[in-house]
């Protein structure tokens, strides 16, 4: 079994191509907590998830904290874009138990807040390079490798505060629609913390102090309406091709 958070696409595509090649079923985190699954047995169990801030998702650290996991091998994979900071530590914190292996994927970083994604054969190229570490990390899980095999990851005296920014970074107070929002709703619709509304006036609005900052409802909102502080509505949008609108979880 494979379970795995994504916004943009990312880290799904990774957990369908390892899912596929080692046999194994494949299961959204959101799904999961949607239907309140916190109990999972199995041979293999993947966890895949982004990185943010050098640590996990709120929600993926939620989940990980209130779910219970019994497999004879047991993997964490994170995707990032610049550094994998402490995001296995963390994670194996939040779960109360060491893995057996972890594994990282570089692949674009979505936080346009600081990169830009418009370069597109900067992309093509971090995507191609992503599938052949895809297909290493396939040939230990395959291989019941056991060990940390995480790149670009920082001491913790460094991760720690680094990925404390992520609870001022993560204020739905910097999100706001521009003038060009049509009220599809598909940001409230696919929000993964159900963080945002439609207000009477047919413009979403966010209802929750802090948000998982994933991204998802600037990257996926067809008119680019969403944008983040004054630092996002020229770095563009990223979906991970030939990942439909509104599905990345």
């Amino acid at each position: 079994m494979i379970l795995y958070f994504s916004a943009t696409g990312n880290s799904k595509h990774v957990a369908k191509t390892a899912a596929a090649a080692v046999s194994q079923s494949l299961l959204s985190i959101e799904d999961a907590v949607r239907n309140g699954q916190n109990s999972f047995e199995d041979e293999v169990i993947g966890i895949v998830t982004p990185t943010y801030y050098g640590g996990l998702p709120a929600n993926v650290e939620s989940f990980l904290k209130n779910s219970s996991f019994k497999a004879d091998y047991l993997f964490f994979l994170a995707t990032y874009g610049m550094k994998t900071g402490g995001v296995d530590r963390f994670a194996a914190k939040a779960l109360g138990r060491e893995f057996d292996a972890a594994y990282s994927v570089k692949m674009p970083d979505t936080c346009t807040y600081y990169f830009d994604v418009t370069d597109q054969e900067k992309i093509r190229q971090t995507l191609k390079e992503s599938e052949n570490q895809i297909r290493t990390v396939i040939s230990h899980v395959q291989n019941r490798d056991k060990g940390r095999f995480v790149q670009d990851s920082l001491p913790m005296w460094i991760a720690k505060p680094f990925h404390g920014m992520y609870e001022k970074g993560r204020r739905t107070s910097h999100l706001h629609v521009g003038s060009s929002c049509n009220g599809c709703g598909m940001c409230v619709k696919f929000c993964p913390a159900q963080a945002m509304e439609m207000e009477s006036g047919g413009r979403p609005d966010w209802t929750h102090d802090q948000c998982i900052m994933c991204l998802r409802c600037l990257h996926e909102c067809p008119q680019f309406a969403i944008q983040y502080d004054d630092k996002t509505s020229r770095h563009g949008q990223y979906v991970y091709p030939e990942e439909s609108s509104g599905q990345n979880g």
